[in-house]
């Protein structure tokens, strides 16, 4: 595996490739929640229906990645009826966790499409690219280009501007089994070492304890069981 988190592929040679990995790190951790965005379908504990991706077809290959970008909860999603995750679009100290999916280029427009409520950002590929200020609408507007691993571009989306007080909003039970998920059998944490990282991120606390998180993970495995 290749990794090169400061090789950024320049802007005409990301504009040919046919495919990309995404990088997710939140729900889309876990791939069942994800493939609902492929395939089209009700991921468990949401309340809405994804259309899918023109494209239905699977990742080629699947990934995980520790990179040096904070995630937290903040805003608020209906679709889990609490505060979603974004990571600071400025690098730091702290990692989070990502699983990386590589699809074609086409399905991750329309992945970040589904995400933001729009019809389609095809169309602002171009833009998005050349302009690293360039925003779609939408609680994930800001596409990120960080680095490239076996000669493809790592792409993700997050909120363009971390907000300066915590959300009023937790994050909401089925949401967080559904990242927990991602992280034991995409990441290979044990149900504690999930806990405690999700513990670790702004949003989480007061609202839950560490053993109400390890509860949670344990609930997580079982249903996977």
């Amino acid at each position: 595996m290749d990794v090169k988190e400061e090789t950024i592929m320049k802007s005409d040679d990301i504009l040919k490739t046919t495919h990309v990995w995404y990088a997710s790190y939140g729900s889309n951790m876990n791939p069942e929640r994800f493939y609902c965005y492929i395939q089209g379908g009700k991921p468990e504990g949401s309340t809405k229906t994804e259309k899918g991706c023109r494209d239905h077809t699977l990742p080629v290959e699947v990934r995980t990645l520790s990179l040096p970008y904070e995630a937290y909860f903040a805003h608020y999603a209906d679709r889990w009826g609490g505060a979603p995750v974004f990571i600071d679009p400025n690098k730091g100290d702290k990692h989070s966790f990502f699983v990386c999916y590589l699809v074609t280029m086409e399905q991750y427009l329309d992945v970040m499409a589904q995400e933001n409520g729009l019809l389609e950002v095809e169309s602002e590929l171009s833009r998005l690219v050349n302009d690293q200020t360039a925003l779609l609408k939408g609680l994930y507007g800001k596409m990120m280009n960080v680095g490239t691993m076996d000669g493809f571009p790592i792409f993700t989306f997050t909120n363009p501007k971390r907000p300066e007080v915590e959300s009023e909003f937790p994050p909401a039970i089925p949401y967080l089994k559904t990242i927990l998920k991602g992280l034991m059998n995409q990441c290979g944490l044990l149900e504690e070492e999930a806990a405690d990282y999700l513990l670790s991120l702004e949003g989480v606390s007061p609202a839950y304890t560490r053993s109400e998180l390890i509860e949670l993970a344990v609930d997580a495995q079982e249903k996977i069981k």
